[in-house]
């Protein structure tokens, strides 16, 4: 189930600002509607930030789908190879 939640999680707005050193209040601010009377320019850096984030929320992703593609891989293997033994007495029908 910790792979659901981290799948779930996500990225934070927090993240973002701590990455960028700014609150989160002035990040809300830009992401507002420029004609919003509270909105701010965005700041510094933000897209190299995002793409940072992206990019480490893109490999906690395929960790979790690889870890659990193994597991998945391993559970089944053991039946196919049961599968197998059970049908090697039998001959398959002919078409």
């Amino acid at each position: 189930m910790q792979a659901s939640s981290t799948l779930i999680g996500g990225t934070t707005l927090t993240a973002l600002a701590e990455e960028l050193g700014v609150s989160t209040a002035y990040l809300s601010q830009a992401r507002a509607p420029a004609s919003a009377e509270h909105h701010r320019s965005p700041p510094d850096g933000w897209e190299a930030a995002v793409v940072k984030l992206a990019r480490q929320r893109a490999r906690q992703l395929s960790s979790i789908a690889d870890r659990l593609s193994d597991a998945r891989r391993k559970r089944t293997s053991g039946t196919a190879v049961r599968r197998r033994r059970r049908s090697k007495g039998t001959s398959r029908r002919k078409r």
